[in-house]
């Protein structure tokens, strides 16, 4: 969908080369952030950096967060770029993006265990810390549970053919 509504880029002719647009490049942002549990640093700033440059449409960011089941991260993005940078939100942001105040609250919370543990990248403080944080920041658990046993049958599949 990212692919569909993306245009081609001024500046590089070519057309794998393409630009999102702000509401879909926070929706992206949101995703990769949600890989990594990092909702902090660069992501933050990328984020502060298209809300306050872009008129964003607050209900095409929703309906793009929405087909990518990606309300909750996109969420956890948004509150914490609100928490370190002010940045202006819509006040109804968790009724935007149909998250209730109980997951919401918890969102808040637990973005940043990652950063209270401090663990090491890829170390095992850091995965257990994927772990309990991925399904509170899903939206749809059953496929998140698919896509890791997917993910880890190709990881050992790549240390055995090592």
């Amino acid at each position: 969908s990212f692919w569909k509504r993306s245009h081609p880029h001024p500046s590089y002719p070519m057309k794998n080369v393409r630009i999102l647009s702000p509401e879909d490049n926070l929706v992206h942002l949101a995703i990769h952030a949600f890989g990594n549990l990092s909702y902090v640093h660069h992501n933050l700033l990328d984020a502060h950096e298209l809300l306050s440059k872009y008129d964003i449409d607050w209900e095409a960011l929703a309906r793009s967060a929405q087909e990518m089941s990606a309300q909750k991260t996109l969420f956890a993005l948004l509150s914490n770029t609100r928490k370190i940078f002010e940045t202006t939100l819509p006040e109804n942001l968790s009724d935007m993006l149909r998250i209730s105040q109980r997951a919401a609250a918890t969102i808040k919370h637990s973005i940043n265990l990652k950063e209270w543990i401090a663990p090491e990248f890829q170390s095992p403080a850091y995965r257990l810390s994927q772990l309990l944080l991925w399904p509170l920041l899903s939206n749809n658990r059953k496929r998140l549970l698919y896509f890791k046993l997917n993910y880890l049958r190709t990881r050992v599949c790549d240390m055995l053919s090592s």
